[in-house]
């Protein structure tokens, strides 16, 4: 299927001001002049990452400053314009005056009531239901940061939303080569 599911029209919430360098989770970018969700994207894990430190490195990501910047299709589709190292061929405008990043499904990880709704199992008082091989398997992966099982369920929580959020983009307008679940897979280094 080559149609957005996901509807140009929603109402989430701009990933800006303090809230943004506070929450983590999920989140979307838009492109402004196309009028087109063009990525999904995951940040947990340590406190100092939030959705607007993840955006500062897309920021960055997209001046090429290194080679791993370069390789990717979302900074090539829009590169900062002071960059020298991007190609007309794949450029779809410059980041500055076409991207808006949004909040997807995203969380305070100092509340502890949040964070407790999102990592303890249904049907006693979560929102997911977290088998008990299911947290097995997760404790077996390690991700960077904390490793704590509460951790891990972060993590995978952004994964899934993340993942959710990527098939409702439409192909020809999703620009992450990213597969998500990079940590579950044993995919590391990617910079999108």
């Amino acid at each position: 299927m080559d149609s957005l599911l996901l509807r140009d029209d929603c109402h989430f919430v701009e990933a800006a001001g303090l809230r943004a360098f506070i929450l983590q989770g999920c989140y979307l970018t838009w492109d402004d002049v196309r009028k087109r969700w063009v990525r999904s994207g995951k940040v947990t894990g340590t406190p100092q990452r939030s959705v607007g430190t993840r955006e500062a490195e897309h920021v960055e990501g997209s001046k090429f400053a290194t080679t791993a910047a370069r390789s990717s299709l979302f900074y090539m589709s829009f590169p900062d314009a002071s960059s020298p190292h991007y190609t007309y061929v794949l450029r779809r405008g410059f980041r500055s005056s076409l991207l808006t990043t949004y909040f997807g499904v995203v969380f305070d990880p100092a509340d502890d009531a949040a964070v407790d709704y999102i990592c303890t199992p249904r049907p006693v008082s979560g929102i997911l239901n977290w088998s008990d091989e299911a947290l097995a398997r997760l404790g077996n992966i390690n991700f960077s940061g904390d490793g704590s099982l509460r951790a891990k369920q972060l993590h995978a929580t952004g994964y899934l939303f993340e993942l959710f959020y990527d098939l409702l983009i439409a192909p020809a307008d999703n620009i992450s080569r990213s597969p998500g679940f990079e940590a579950c897979l044993g995919i590391f280094g990617n910079t999108e």
